[in-house]
């Protein structure tokens, strides 16, 4: 769990870190960023009670085939652009 705290606080800082130099330079975009911060809400309050509907071990059979597949696919997409 500290790795977890460990990470979260250091991506916080980078993101205050952005906001602020954003500010002084003046280009939010604030319809998008509103958009993003209703989006992230919404998805970290329904997020834990939907994978309380799910048993882990079975979720994460299927959706690590699946999550390999789609890094794969962008690491091909990318390479051949």
């Amino acid at each position: 769990m500290q790795a977890a705290g460990t990470s979260t606080y250091v991506i916080s800082v980078m993101a205050l870190v952005g906001v602020i130099s954003h500010l002084f330079t003046g280009s939010i975009a604030w319809s998008a960023g509103l958009t993003l911060m209703v989006g992230s809400v919404i998805g970290a309050v329904g997020t834990p009670i939907v994978l309380r509907k799910f048993k882990l071990v079975h979720l994460n059979q299927w959706l690590t085939p699946i999550i390999g597949l789609v890094i794969v696919y962008f690491g091909i997409n990318i390479f051949f652009k």
